[in-house]
């Protein structure tokens, strides 16, 4: 049981949440034909990172006085010859002399903390990442405030004063849950809206989704996409996004007068975006963090003269995962990472026409932006696991492990409408 068991923790687990889709803009683009299925994105290579020592806690016993694993005879009763040699699951093979000097350096860090090969316990947690989940916990919770009067929460609005003929407004909204310096997901968005009488009126939005894990942030999605209406001529749709720091799609482009823009442009993720030491019974364990899934952008642009309804929606979905090695050369380490890190999108709408009524023009606008997010939910652990027929024979020490938490939380749930502007402007 114990072997299945080391075979299950070094099996590397991330699991990912699918994303709903999004209803009225998940069709194939009408502009042009979708680009076809690209390869993943290159492997990044961040630099290892030293945790600060005041993030570590260790559940720690009082010390215990080491006594030292010598060879003497097997459960048989036979000497043990120092020069006999046993081959390790990695395929590494060691004399007896050296694997009792590894075994003993493990116990004397267990020791240390209370710990001992001698006393099997059932995975015992012995340290854990220092975070502050109720904060955490504070700024998910927290609500969004404004509403028809064009104040966003967590962010700022601009809505310059009415000049004869023009129009002018912007929203803003950013928000980060959780700590850089630990896990940390961010989002930004904002929607600018113009527009000239008898000349021209415009769109543009941008929404981005970012991490960050043990001091190194990183991009999930950025995504950028304006519309231009005028009252003759073509009109025009810009469009780029931006995967894990990458351009995948790029237009800029003129359409008809009157035309219909919908599209979706993604990417497969799967990046390391951290490197770190952590340790477990006093040992490091050298960890690769990485995530994996989906992000891009969803858009679905209606233009005619004098009038544009834009819709903009950033998405990504990606779990985490971890990769784990150590140089004890007698120990097994694994890493089970059931992490969601992100999962679920910014919604932008942006709306300004020149309409005309009772022999009266006015622009008509709105600015709408919505998001729908579980990120930071489930949890990562690391394990170090002691087995072996030899550790039995040689030692009369059961295979055991220990436990080191990294993360384990809830996570944040949002589906909040974070501004939301409507207003009636005479021309």
């Amino acid at each position: 049981m114990y072997r299945g068991h080391i075979r299950g923790i070094r099996t590397l687990i991330g699991t990912a949440i699918s994303l709903a889709g999004l209803s009225g803009i998940a069709a194939p683009a009408l502009a042009q034909n979708p680009p076809a299925a690209l390869p993943r994105l290159p492997e990044a290579n961040p630099r290892p990172v030293q945790i600060d020592p005041h993030l570590i806690e260790i559940d720690a016993k009082r010390e215990i006085r080491f006594q030292p694993f010598v060879l003497g005879k097997d459960k048989r009763g036979k000497p043990i010859d120092a020069n006999a040699m046993v081959t390790l699951k990695n395929g590494k093979k060691l004399s007896a002399a050296r694997v009792a000097e590894e075994v003993n350096r493990l116990e004397r860090e267990l020791n240390r903390h209370g710990y001992s090969l001698r006393k099997k316990e059932q995975n015992p947690v012995i340290s854990r990442l220092r975070i502050d989940y109720p904060a955490m916990q504070k700024d998910a919770d927290e609500p969004e405030k404004g509403g028809d009067d064009g104040g966003p929460p967590g962010g700022v609005y601009k809505s310059d004063p009415p000049r004869r003929g023009t129009f002018h407004n912007e929203q803003h909204w950013d928000r980060c849950v959780g700590s850089r310096s630990t896990f940390q997901i961010c989002m930004s968005a904002g929607m600018e809206l113009n527009g000239e009488a008898n000349r021209f009126v415009e769109a543009k939005g941008n929404g981005s989704l970012s991490g960050a894990v043990m001091g190194d942030t990183f991009q999930i999605v950025r995504a950028s996409a304006s519309a231009r209406a005028p009252n003759t001529g073509r009109s025009r749709v810009q469009v780029e996004v931006r995967v894990v720091g990458e351009t995948i799609y790029n237009l800029n482009r003129e359409f008809d007068a009157t035309y219909h823009y919908r599209h979706e442009a993604a990417r497969n993720v799967d990046r390391t975006v951290a490197r770190f030491t952590f340790p477990v019974a006093g040992i490091p364990i050298s960890v690769k963090f990485g995530v994996r899934g989906r992000a891009g952008v969803r858009c679905d642009i209606s233009l005619s003269p004098l009038c544009v309804n834009a819709e903009a929606a950033p998405f990504a979905q990606a779990s985490g995962y971890a990769q784990t090695s150590v140089s004890v050369l007698v120990a097994d380490v694994g890493a089970r990472c059931r992490l969601t890190f992100v999962d679920g999108s910014l919604v932008l709408n942006g709306k300004l026409c020149v309409e005309s009524g009772d022999g009266h023009a006015q622009f008509v606008a709105e600015s709408r932006g919505k998001v729908t997010l579980r990120a930071l939910n489930g949890n990562f652990e690391l394990f170090l696991c002691l087995g072996g027929d030899w550790l039995e024979d040689w030692f009369d020490i059961e295979p055991q492990c220990v436990t080191a938490r990294i993360f384990s939380w809830g996570g944040l749930s949002w589906n909040r409408t974070i501004f939301l502007y409507r207003a009636s402007v005479p021309v």
